[in-house]
């Protein structure tokens, strides 16, 4: 199904929630650790983008692992507590706030290409997807049905953002196009097309296919793909456009 969400919507990505982290964990033999392991973690999030500043994890995990957080917060506030995923600490994070929410943001170190992949390879074990066939969305078609339309984004189109949710069942990519021409072709679409197919496509790759059902508005669309690996490679290729030979004027 594809979804579109609000600005309001997409700014919660960027909240924290009651604390500050350091790209560096704390060293000290007595700084107090909060660990995630495979089985507490039902959803993860990579948030990739220039803006962010630093590449991104969104946990959401367990009540039985929240409770135990929020004890670690209360018992330490004003401290850095070690972030330890799957037996690696990842990151400190200062804790400000006693009460730790459903979620859990984890900072990582920069925002390039080694990084996200580390990133990408913790949220999959944590969340430890089921296997699918994982087949490869699509080629463009050259003849599209006469009642379908397109919606069409691409990595030189200035992506601001990109957000792979890897769930245990299925995967995500959100995509936010910062762009008003898009914006608009996009409510222009959605409401002049109702009943028809639409087909979105990501640098030429068709990756979903359905019914408009009602006019959609806002800068972020949200598609299903085939495995975790093919979301996290669509998602790099939209935020890092490869950069283009420069042509010499003779």
């Amino acid at each position: 199904m594809i979804k579109i969400i609000t600005p309001f919507v997409v700014l919660l990505v960027l909240v924290t929630l009651g604390f500050a982290q350091t790209t560096e964990p704390a060293q000290s033999a007595g700084t107090p650790a909060f660990s995630l392991s495979t089985g507490d973690v039902s959803r993860a999030e990579l948030l990739m983008g220039k803006h962010i500043g630093k590449t991104m994890l969104r946990i959401a995990y367990s009540r039985e692992k929240q409770a135990e957080f929020s004890k670690i917060a209360g018992g330490n506030l004003q401290k850095t507590v070690k972030i330890v995923l799957n037996g690696k600490v990842v990151s400190g994070m200062l804790v400000t706030k006693p009460e730790m929410g459903s979620y859990l943001d984890v900072i990582m170190d920069s925002m390039d290409e080694a990084t996200e992949n580390t990133a990408f390879a913790i949220a999959k074990a944590l969340v430890n997807p089921m296997q699918t066939s994982g087949t490869s969305a699509p080629a463009v078609s050259p003849a599209p049905a006469s009642d379908a339309v397109v919606f069409s984004l691409s990595s030189d189109q200035h992506i601001s953002k990109v957000v792979v949710v890897i769930f245990k069942a299925n995967s995500e990519l959100e995509v936010t196009f910062p762009s008003q021409e898009k914006i608009d072709e996009w409510a222009r679409i959605t409401k002049d097309n109702i009943g028809k197919r639409l087909r979105i496509m990501l640098n030429g790759r068709l990756v979903q296919e359905e019914t408009i059902e009602k006019p959609g508005w806002g800068h972020v669309v949200k598609v299903e793909m085939a495995s975790p690996e093919e979301a996290f490679e669509m998602a790099k290729a939209l935020i890092n456009p490869t950069p283009q030979p420069e042509t010499k004027t003779p």
